[in-house]
């Protein structure tokens, strides 16, 4: 079984109000943590999309085509004490998926879960936010193996599409590409330091289920666990930064 935090501290729902946007119920826990809830039916399984404010915009050192590998690096720790590929095993063998994104404003991590497994999928989250770190060895071959890839993409679609990118803005730090030379241990810490940042205010950003589960046994579940995520008394941003068009 996966070690993931266990239950609590327990929270209390402060406020609920519905969301005219999603159609959903928004709410908010005594600690500041939010999860927006939406009634649909879905086959007995939990949709969850945990979206986070910040992206790779939010990192002011970044150099170009770094924001491209953000994503990967959660796929390059130890979580729960265990490497990320046998943790991300474990879930799917309880029928749990767990995907992230990265993109110039927002970090999402999102899948599905069974509704008798959503204790697990709460555990998971948890895990991943406050029990992960860096696996060196997973990133030296994770690098190595990029690198080769990237060489031989020469004359792709992709290298033609990064090599505009870099024509028409020089100077532009935040492509989707992927570029070669980048994955550096001065990456890896500005990676490690992104994903720190995020589970220390993890009230700046939704926590969105979509499923037909019995609400109050989800109200139960979640006010069970997500005490145990950190936040903030009030959800800060990162300054603004101009970001060249492209």
């Amino acid at each position: 079984a996966v070690s993931c935090p266990g239950i609590g501290p327990k929270v209390k729902i402060k406020s609920a109000k519905k969301d005219h946007l999603s159609g959903g119920t928004v709410w908010t826990f005594s600690n500041g943590f939010k999860v927006v809830y939406r009634n649909m039916p879905s086959q007995d399984r939990v949709y969850y999309t945990l979206a986070l404010n910040g992206g790779y915009g939010s990192i002011p050192d970044l150099s170009s085509g770094e924001g491209a590998f953000l994503a990967d690096y959660l796929d390059l720790c130890f979580i729960a004490g265990l490497k990320a590929a046998d943790f991300k095993s474990i879930l799917a063998s309880e029928g749990i998926t767990m995907n992230a994104t990265v993109n110039l404003s927002n970090t999402l991590v999102s899948g599905y879960a069974p509704e008798n497994n959503i204790s697990l999928l709460m555990k998971s989250l948890l895990a991943l936010a406050s029990d992960r770190r860096p696996d060196d060895s997973a990133f030296a071959y994770y690098s190595k193996c990029n690198e080769l890839s990237l060489k031989h993409q020469a004359g792709s679609d992709m290298a033609r599409m990064t090599a505009i990118d870099s024509i028409m803005c020089p100077g532009y730090r935040y492509s989707k590409f992927k570029s070669p030379g980048k994955l550096t241990p001065a990456f890896a810490a500005k990676a490690d330091a992104f994903f720190k940042w995020h589970s220390e205010k993890m009230n700046d950003g939704v926590l969105i289920l979509v499923t037909d589960m019995d609400e109050a046994e989800l109200k139960k579940q979640l006010m069970n666990y997500v005490g145990g995520f950190k936040t903030m008394e009030s959800a800060s941003r990162r300054p603004s930064l101009q970001y060249q068009p492209v």
